[in-house]
């Protein structure tokens, strides 16, 4: 969220409100890596074997790949660089000194971090962790094809 609020400020918003051809890049490329998400989840329920030892060994990768498919997530949201730049040239005003926009971009960053640091406390707690696995598979189900349905309607929609 931090790169589109950024690059909302710095103006990308408006090119891409300009270059329509970039808008439609950017959306079919979150929809196409949506439907890849949604597929690999829908694999794994009908693969995967749902255990409490399957559970404890989710995260294999290191932090740098993690990282990068978070990263990859976010940014091929198209969603997030129209909602960042509405959002702005709405509420900032014009002309606002380079400091406002500092603190507005570090405001985003904070609560994004705020959040998902939250989520991993959470669900770093071991009780939570036993219920989830309790219900992994029909989530896991749910939100695979969620994320097959939203990407299917984000490449079909204008």
């Amino acid at each position: 969220m931090v790169v589109w609020a950024t690059l909302a400020i710095l103006g990308f918003g408006l090119l891409i409100k300009e270059l329509f051809w970039l808008y439609e890049a950017i959306r079919m490329a979150g929809a196409i890596y949506l439907v890849y998400l949604g597929s690999r989840m829908l694999i794994g329920v009908f693969k995967g074997k749902y255990d409490q030892q399957n559970l404890a060994g989710v995260s294999t990768q290191g932090a740098g790949q993690s990282w990068r498919i978070g990263f990859l997530v976010g940014i091929t949201n198209p969603k997030t660089a129209t909602f960042f730049a509405t959002l702005f040239v709405t509420l900032l005003p014009v002309g606002a000194p380079p400091l406002i926009y500092i603190a507005v971009v570090a405001l985003v960053g904070s609560i994004t971090s705020l959040w998902l640091c939250l989520l991993a406390s959470v669900f770093s707690i071991g009780r939570v962790r036993s219920i989830y696995a309790g219900i992994r598979r029909p989530v896991d189900a749910l939100m695979g094809a969620a994320l097959v349905g939203l990407g299917v309607r984000m490449a079909t929609s204008r």
